[in-house]
């Protein structure tokens, strides 16, 4: 970004510009912060949604971005986050911690408030030098985690911090979701492909490296999704759609399934990612959305499943894992706390999110969003609770790097033929 692209007609123009610009340096520096403060990205994104809306208010965009924001809530996509919340705060009439409800409520809904307000306070994006930024914090974020695994993590050791391996887990799942939009925002840079080649190496070093096998195998199905999506883009949407919609319809019987399709000298070999323990954490949860179908247990009841009343008419066999604290995955969790009324909800969100992934009007734009979605999947599958601010921040993260990646390829397409035009603008 240049002193040029700044705009120049009043102080207050160009304070709220500065103030965008700073929104969009905080979004970038995720992956780096998240390396050194592996719960970090709940609050980036919640300074960076502050400094866009004190920017947009500064450039007098406010009763703009008001009328805006009012014109979306009416849309249905606009509607999710609003049905979200108000389902999530029904579910405290029949919580059996309703402290505990309002807590994750909070984890969860302010991320997603930040991410909704980025969208709506950002400008166009100054997509070369923003991706220059973006990728370079991005290669450090990865050369920081090489240094820990290689060094057994001795500065943690030395500051006195936690060194367990798994603390690392966190910045390379979010490595391997923020490469996609990435990806997107080095269209048309320079040596392109040698420059996300090279990023992809340090990135799967990385991942390789850590313990997270959840970010493994998000980092394959991600790079296999992407490869397909520029084969055969319509197969690989629907193969992706078919995918998060079974991975949601078979939730609560997935413990059931995988006991009897995965032999047991499988979930032996498997041991080291603990399939077996999971296999039966599925099973226990699968339990509670048995008893609770509709209504569910009550939002972000997960951590004290296990203390929860439900707990008591689970089988025995069954029991004793529901205190592990999350059922490993995250559609599961939709069922188990908000039972059928979360699960259509989510399942009208995916179904609005195939149509939009759809109608993409650029073919190159629809492989690093499906791939992004294949890894997301992956990791919901598998992972720990799906309401945790850090994850859900690096969720709308990727959003907002896509929406406006997008944007800005579009407008840069429509505008290229009076490039020469823009003065300084024109590197954008």
């Amino acid at each position: 970004m240049t002193t040029a692209d700044a705009p120049n007609h009043t102080p207050a123009s160009a304070s709220g510009h500065y103030l965008e610009q700073a929104a969009w340096v905080v979004l970038a520096a995720m992956p780096l912060a998240l390396a050194f403060a592996v719960r970090s990205s709940a609050a980036l994104i919640g300074v960076a949604a502050l400094l866009a809306l004190a920017g947009a208010v500064v450039a007098g965009r406010g009763r703009a971005l008001a009328a805006d924001a009012w014109a979306r809530a009416r849309s249905l996509p606009g509607a999710f986050l609003p049905l979200f919340a108000a389902l999530a705060a029904a579910s405290l009439l029949w919580h059996p911690f309703p402290r505990l409800g309002l807590f994750a409520m909070g984890e969860a809904f302010a991320p997603l408030v930040a991410a909704a307000i980025l969208g709506l306070s950002l400008g166009r994006l100054r997509r070369r030098a923003v991706f220059i930024l973006f990728a370079s914090l991005f290669a450090l974020a990865c050369v920081e985690v090489l240094v820990e695994l290689f060094t057994g993590m001795a500065w943690r050791y030395a500051v006195g911090m936690r060194p367990a391996l798994f603390v690392l887990n966190k910045p390379v799942i979010c490595f391997v979701v923020l490469y996609w939009p990435l990806w997107s925002l080095s269209e048309g840079a320079p040596r392109r492909g040698l420059m996300m080649g090279a990023l992809a190496v340090l990135m799967a070093a990385a991942v390789f490296k850590s313990v997270s096998g959840a970010a493994m195998l998000a980092l394959i199905c991600g790079a296999l999704t992407f490869g397909l999506a520029r084969l055969a883009p319509r197969f690989a949407w629907g193969l992706v759609m078919a995918g998060l919609f079974a991975a949601l319809a078979l939730a609560p019987v997935k413990g059931d399934l995988a006991q009897r399709a995965v032999p047991g000298w499988a979930l032996d070999r498997l041991q080291s990612l603990h399939a077996r323990d999971r296999v039966e954490i599925w099973q226990s949860f699968g339990e509670v959305t048995l008893l609770r179908p509709f209504t569910g247990a009550g939002f972000g009841v997960s951590p004290k499943m296990g203390d929860a009343p439900v707990a008591l008419l689970v089988p025995g066999e069954h029991r004793t894992l529901l205190a592990v604290g999350h059922p490993h995955d995250m559609f599961l969790q939709i069922w188990a706390e908000l039972g059928v009324l979360g699960a259509l909800l989510a399942a009208v969100a995916l179904a609005w999110l195939g149509k939009a992934l759809l109608v993409l009007r650029r073919r190159e734009e629809l492989p690093p969003a499906l791939a992004a979605i294949a890894a997301v999947l992956v990791i919901a599958e598998v992972g720990h609770g799906a309401w945790q601010g850090w994850w859900l921040a690096i969720l709308g993260a990727a959003a907002i790097w896509f929406c406006k990646s997008f944007e800005a390829v579009r407008y840069d397409t429509a505008s290229g033929s009076r490039a020469g035009e823009r003065g300084p603008q024109a590197e954008h």
